[in-house]
């Protein structure tokens, strides 16, 4: 019987990831694998910001070569996040639908401290016209991961 794949496997060579804890750390992976004297699968990144801890190599081993001396990290595949499609992204963005409670949210405090009711005036043509991604011309998709 054949084990089921471990979670660095589903990482490729060249692939692109971030950071689970901040989007914007993004980089390159450039291993996958076992690190000598360190149990477990292991994947190298190479930072694009620059801020690792290592050049790709560990107790003069090289696994990868990195683009600086502290670019690099090996990190376990659970602190990794592969990201979405560009699809998944722009329709995070820009295909929302607010539900009824969410609207029975939307409200500002009048100087006597009440609730005031905010209504988006235009809202359904704005959601008809960011539904219809083949027409963008334009999007902004930072840190949507």
């Amino acid at each position: 019987m054949q084990s089921p794949p471990s979670e660095a496997e589903s990482f490729t060579l060249g692939q692109r990831v971030h950071s689970a804890n901040d989007p914007r750390r993004i980089g390159t992976v450039k291993y996958i694998g076992p690190v000598e004297d360190y149990s477990g699968m292991w994947i190298g990144v190479d930072w694009d910001n620059g801020q690792g801890k290592h050049d790709g190599s560990i107790n003069r081993v090289r696994y990868f070569t990195a683009k600086s001396e502290t670019s690099g990290s090996f990190v376990r595949a659970h602190t990794l996040s592969p990201g979405i499609s560009l699809l998944q992204a722009l329709y995070l963005r820009y295909k929302t639908e607010s539900t009824k409670e969410e609207e029975d949210e939307m409200y500002v405090l009048s100087a006597s401290n009440k609730r005031v009711s905010v209504h988006l005036l235009g809202k359904d043509t704005i959601q008809e016209k960011v539904s219809r991604f083949e027409e963008f011309t334009g999007a902004s998709l930072s840190y949507l991961g």
